[in-house]
């Protein structure tokens, strides 16, 4: 399935790009069966839950989890870029 074809995934990145582009770096995107992961980093998790409430308000056809953790010495990301 193309990006544009998914109109969820068009939802999230038309949010999510302007928000997660002034916060938060987009380190990867992980595409499991007919799920998708964006990782963004940033160095505080403030905006998470407003960007949570307006993702669930435009995203209404499917389940949208946000989930933020603190990673003081980005070994995730390390562990993508090897």
């Amino acid at each position: 399935m193309s990006a544009g074809s998914n109109p969820a995934e068009g939802a999230f990145r038309k949010v999510g790009s302007a928000t997660v582009a002034s916060r938060a770096l987009l380190v990867g995107v992980i595409t499991i069966g007919s799920m998708r992961e964006f990782m963004p980093y940033s160095t505080d998790a403030d905006w998470v839950e407003e960007f949570h409430n307006r993702i669930d308000e435009i995203i209404t056809h499917h389940e949208v989890t946000v989930i933020a953790q603190t990673d003081p010495r980005s070994k995730t990301y390390h562990r993508f870029v090897k």
